[in-house]
């Protein structure tokens, strides 16, 4: 096709073709397709061009049709009004036969009222030259001609309006108005101005005899021409064969036979013998019966103009005389009047009769049709309980064919429902109906079916009800599909309340309604009342709102399947998390709903935060402990240089005293490294079983001078309490830092109280799961302070966090007490709120031992020196130089080595014995502290070693664990430390020798 059919454009840009091309596909079977194509053109300028060359035509066509059809209506006119006038005894006298009547009103009514104007002319013009030829003066003339012109409209004018269009002579109805309105009405006027006209001009004529004759000739004209004219204008209700003899031989009887009954009757009754003229009743009557309204409208006119003949053969030419009444014309006329009406009468009748007795054939053939195709099963049954009526249906739905059950009681009602379907029958009969009744009825073959009837009664004419009838539909597959239905939501609506996922359907209004347990569960109700009919915005928090808002929309508005992730608002205003998936529901082609799924993800949410909170603080302790240990060392050569400047016999006493203060403020140092690698886990534990009270208790005088004067401390400890297996100076730590962080929160004072108590609970991990409940030991830590808000519990665990004013706090006292209390296997609860103070509850598990009673310390006495070869093995310049000038000054000799490789060299290189070996744990070029022990015992097993390290033993184990007869010091250790330990090893193995 061209580029410009398929646009709608010629080459000129005008319109050639509104639709071009609309193909649609439409499924005819399964395999087989039918393919429409439907082509409208607008040829524009030549279509209308064409449009009015046919208008010009049919202009033309209709305009030589009008022409012929008025020479035709002339022709009839003078034809119809010369046989008139001749019958009449010429100028001055009023005939009594006057056919051009009825020509005219014919014309009339065959045409439309538009061109009516012609045929009037015609007339008009016709009747005055006839007058002024048999030579009527020209003044009567025209006005006999207005009132046999004005007849003509007037009667015509009547007639339309009574049937609606011109008439259909078989109909009785408009036989009535033809001769009615045309026949005895309109002849009225044309009478009344003929008569006025001629008593015009001859004043002593008797005018009452005049207008009669005038009338009835002019009715008599109208009931023999008009019908013979119209009879024609549609087809005959009677279809003869005109090609076979007999029928054209009894048409031609009949005619001929009306013809001589009316000729001897008229004649007869013109010598003087009346009533002869209702002789033709009979043959006008079998006319109308055998030709229909065309046999009798010949037979009238037959008998109008053989009468006529008869009569003027008689008396001479037809006239009525000037005075008195003319009793033969009118009788004769009016027997022809009634005998030609009579005949049209009977054959409308007798068309009616047919057209009615064809509708009901019709109709019954149509009532069988449908009863033969109807897809329902139809069957009637009378008062003596037998079938009547059977369908082709009911044969397929039963099995039993009609002539089987026809006339026989029901076969397909089994026994023991025969008594309940008579009762049922006995009701229908009294006017019962029943609609979509459920009946199980027995097939021939003896199965049961499943069926829904409707009944209608069937009554006789006179209203009484002879029978019932009953449309049974076969609805096994029906029930079979409902139950199936019925399976299926009951297992939907199962699975719905079982699953632990949230089910929701929402209405076109975004109103709940159904919702299943799990969320009812979510949402914190306790029955589903609560929440249907009412809006979805009521369970979303203010942020979720306008999302959830835009989800809801885009399903409804036909978008498919959604998922995210959203917030739900709770009765008691909490808030849970959930992952949604929702879809639109549609049912008939439109959407009626929202359904969806929601999983609570609220639980999942907090323990991915604990998981990532404790991998925050695991790296940061890693951290920590690696920064510690780098610190202990540089703590290290710190305390080995005060302990080589307070050796010093020189030192002034300022001095001492100033290298003790240093000494103090390095101690302070390692505490805060000792925090941190508690709070990284890289702490040396000394863990035993110890009494929470008695640590509390020795506590308590530092406590009171911590807390200050404006702090009143309280204690309630719980007796007998088990023990637990901590290391009593962290478990310090911890009452420690709970105590100041407690201080610092009530700045204008309050109270603190601190209590233990004998609890059962769960522990909890780093990601929170809950494992078996326990014995525990609770200290609990609580204060009148100023509390916390949510968003900041959630952090104050954290490392460096803090709430204070900066060079206020390290933000490490919390941080530091949940590293050691996880290291202990405890955990924390806080509860807290601003304005409301806080409490902290540490759950220690409790073991089943007594707590271990601390052996008093003993005194050391000074340290000496030795000559003892010692290597020394340690990665930081700084301190193993400082290391190697502390012991070279109390008498030893010492060999250095920055690592493991090294010192195995220097091993291999030695030139006198090595006596002890100190090493670092941690080195960097892969032979650790403990891996060159293992190395160098493998040549001498009694070699005394001493290893250090920043972590804690217990870490050290982990990565190599620490041969037997090998001791080990934390840094930072201080001078009188480090030369007691030395002697202490050199001199276990001089023992041992």
């Amino acid at each position: 096709m061209p580029k410009q059919a398929l646009s709608g454009k010629d080459e000129r840009g005008r319109g050639t073709l509104r639709h071009p091309f609309r193909i649609a596909r439409s499924s005819v079977a399964d395999d087989e397709w039918v393919w429409r194509v439907d082509l409208e053109a607008d040829f524009g300028h030549f279509n209308g061009k064409v449009r009015r060359m046919a208008d010009a035509k049919g202009e033309s066509t209709g305009i030589g049709r009008l022409s012929g059809h008025l020479v035709l209506f002339v022709v009839g006119y003078f034809l119809s009004a010369a046989l008139a006038n001749w019958m009449s005894r010429g100028a001055g006298s009023t005939l009594v036969f006057w056919l051009p009547s009825g020509v005219s009103l014919a014309a009339l009514l065959w045409r439309e009222p538009r061109q009516w104007p012609w045929f009037m002319a015609a007339a008009l013009l016709s009747n005055g030259i006839l007058d002024l030829a048999y030579g009527k003066p020209v003044l009567v003339s025209a006005w006999v001609s207005l009132g046999n012109v004005a007849e003509a409209v007037v009667g015509a004018w009547m007639v339309r309006r009574w049937v609606g269009q011109c008439p259909d002579l078989s109909k009785p109805r408009d036989l009535v108005g033809l001769a009615g309105y045309g026949g005895l009405l309109a002849p009225i006027l044309s009478a009344t101005v003929g008569t006025w006209a001629m008593r015009a001009v001859r004043p002593e004529m008797d005018w009452m005899p005049v207008w009669v004759s005038w009338w009835l000739g002019a009715a008599m004209g109208v009931v023999v021409a008009a019908p013979a004219i119209l009879c024609f204008r549609v087809p005959s209700t009677v279809h003869a064969d005109w090609r076979r003899v007999p029928v054209l031989l009894e048409a031609v009887s009949v005619l001929v036979l009306t013809a001589l009954l009316a000729s001897e009757t008229s004649r007869i009754e013109a010598a003087g013998a009346p009533g002869m003229r209702f002789l033709l009743f009979p043959v006008i009557g079998w006319a109308a019966f055998r030709f229909g309204t065309r046999g009798a409208a010949l037979a009238t006119v037959v008998a109008a103009v053989s009468a006529a003949w008869s009569l003027r053969e008689a008396l001479g030419r037809i006239a009525v005389p000037s005075q008195g009444w003319p009793s033969l014309w009118l009788a004769v006329h009016g027997g022809l009047i009634i005998a030609g009406f009579t005949g049209l009468l009977l054959a409308a009748l007798f068309a009616e009769g047919r057209r009615r007795e064809s509708e009901l054939r019709a109709n019954r053939h149509r009532l069988e049709a449908i009863i033969d195709a109807c897809p329902m099963a139809l069957i009637a049954v009378d008062r003596e309980y037998r079938v009547r009526l059977w369908n082709p249906a009911a044969t397929a739905l039963l099995g039993w064919s009609a002539v089987e059950v026809l006339g026989m009681p029901a076969p397909f009602v089994a026994r023991e429902d025969v008594e309940e379907m008579k009762n049922r029958v006995d009701r229908l009969m009294a006017g019962v109906t029943y609609e979509g009744v459920d009946r199980r009825y027995v097939r021939k073959d003896g199965t049961r079916v499943d069926t829904r009837l409707w009944t209608v009664p069937l009554r006789s004419a006179d209203g009484s009800i002879h029978s019932t009838l009953a449309l049974v539909l076969d609805v096994t597959q029906l029930h079979r599909t409902q139950e199936a239905l019925r399976e299926s939501a009951h297992r939907f609506d199962s699975l719905i309340e079982s699953t632990h996922a949230g089910y929701f359907f929402l209405d076109l209004e975004g109103r709940y309604r159904q919702v299943n347990a799990a969320w009812l569960r979510m949402h914190g109700l306790a029955t589903a009342e609560e929440i249907l009919g009412r809006h979805f915005s009521a369970t979303q928090t203010s942020e979720s709102l306008e999302y959830a808002k835009e989800v809801v929309q885009r399903m409804l508005s036909g978008e498919g399947g959604i998922s995210g992730e959203s917030e739900r608002r709770r009765p008691d205003g909490t808030v849970g998390h959930h992952m949604f998936s929702a879809n639109a529901v549609v049912k008939g082609g439109a959407i009626v709903g929202v359904e969806g799924v929601l999983i609570d993800t609220t639980e999942r949410r907090r323990l991915e935060e604990r998981l990532r909170q404790a991998q925050k603080l695991e790296a940061i302790g890693q951290l920590a402990g690696g920064v510690a240990h780098d610190f202990n060392n540089i703590l290290a050569a710190t305390l080995i240089h005060l302990g080589l400047l307070k050796a010093d016999a020189t030192l002034a006493p300022e001095a001492r005293e100033t290298v003790d203060e240093l000494k103090a403020e390095v101690l302070r140092g390692a505490e805060v490294v000792r925090q941190l690698l508690a709070f990284g886990r890289r702490s040396m534990l000394v863990r035993r079983p110890i009494e929470l009270n008695q640590v509390i208790s020795g506590m308590r005088r530092m406590l009171e001078r911590l807390l200050g004067e404006q702090v009143r401390c309280e204690f309630a400890l719980a007796p007998s309490l088990p023990a637990i297996e901590a290391d009593s100076g962290m478990m310090e730590q911890v009452v420690m830092n709970l105590a100041v962080n407690a201080r610092d929160a009530m700045p204008s004072g309050g109270l603190l109280r601190l209590s233990t108590s004998r609890v059962v609970s769960r522990a909890r991990g780093d990601a929170g799961e809950l494992a078996e409940p326990r014995l525990c030991v609770c200290l609990e830590v609580s204060d009148t302070g100023c509390g916390m808000e949510e968003s900041t519990i959630r952090h104050i665990f954290e490392p460096f966090f803090t709430t204070k004013e900066v060079g206020k706090g390290t933000g490490l006292g919390l941080s530091t007490v949940y590293g050691i209390v996880r290291q202990h296997q405890g955990w924390l609860e806080v509860n807290s709120q601003p304005g409301s103070g806080s409490t902290f509850r540490v759950y220690l598990p409790a073991v089943d031992a007594s707590p271990a009673v601390p052996a008093p310390t003993p005194s050391t006495p000074p340290v000496e020196g030795g000559s003892e070869t010692l290597l020394v093995v340690e990665d930081d310049a700084h301190l193993r130089r400082l290391l190697a000038v502390s012991l070279c000054r109390a008498g030893y000799r010492v060999i250095e080595a920055p690592t493991g490789k090294e010192a195995l060299e220097a091993w291999k290189a030695r030139k006198a014995p090595i006596d002890l070996v100190f090493s670092d744990v941690v080195m960097p070029d892969g032979i650790s502290g403990s891996e060159l022990v293992r190395i160098l015992r493998e040549e001498d097993p009694d070699l005394p070693v001493i290893l250090t390290s920043g972590y804690s033993a217990e870490l050290v184990q982990e990565g190599a664990p620490i041969q037997q007869g090998v001791m080990f010091v934390q840094k930072p250790l201080d001078l009188s430390q480090l030369h007691a330990t030395v002697r202490q090893a050199l001199e276990s193995r001089l023992r041992s020798v």
